[in-house]
């Protein structure tokens, strides 16, 4: 496992004669265990506020077309 920080990938072509040019490269961030915990602690929290947002929103709904049972419009 890598140890936490930025790391940088690169690939590398080298032709014939030895010249080396970047074909791309790619910037990767490992989180420490810490990091890891504190962002699924957070994703948590936003998700279980966001399900809470969504039940209010349904109860409070002021146009209810399935109660009374009248059908709708």
């Amino acid at each position: 496992m890598p140890y936490p920080g930025t790391w940088v990938y690169r690939i590398l072509d080298c032709d014939a004669t030895g010249k080396r040019s970047s074909i791309c490269q790619k910037l990767v961030e490992v989180d420490s265990q810490s990091e890891q915990t504190f962002t699924l602690v957070v994703a948590g929290v936003i998700g279980v506020l966001a399900l809470a947002l969504v039940a209010v929103g349904i109860s409070a709904d002021p146009i209810q077309t399935t109660s009374g049972g009248r059908a709708g419009f």
